[in-house]
């Protein structure tokens, strides 16, 4: 399946196949952000085949088009924790290992919302919360 047959469904969660990932796991699901639950592209686990070769650059601004939420669950590494807010990705307050979430909608310089009972504060110049 690739990801564009799963953005097809309400909701749903598969490997898809896209071109330089090993393995791509995707959930099309809803979270709450702020007071009201959105649709989200959750990304859950994923290898790219060679690091630092802008693979996944390029996904994010392929799904950038759907306008919606990106999450991104349980950053692992630290260099590409550090390299996600030059993509517009702020970390989740109060996660182990972190999270980071891209909201498109949001003004371009300052965010603020909060995913469940979670704050979600960040500077987009900076990525800190």
């Amino acid at each position: 399946m690739t990801f564009d047959e799963l953005l097809q469904l309400e909701r749903g969660n598969a490997w898809v196949k896209e071109p330089g990932f090993v393995g791509l796991y995707v959930r099309i699901g809803s979270r709450l952000l702020g007071d009201e639950f959105v649709r989200t592209i959750d990304l859950a686990n994923f290898e790219v085949r060679k690091k630092g070769q802008g693979v996944f650059t390029r996904f994010v601004a392929k799904i950038e088009k759907y306008q919606l939420p990106i999450f991104i669950e349980n950053v692992l590494e630290d260099r590409f924790a550090q390299f996600l807010p030059s993509l517009g990705f702020v970390r989740v307050e109060q996660t182990v290992p972190p999270c980071f979430l891209k909201q498109s909608h949001l003004d371009d310089s300052k965010e603020e919302t909060t995913l469940g009972s979670q704050p979600v504060k960040g500077d987009k110049q900076d990525g800190k919360l």
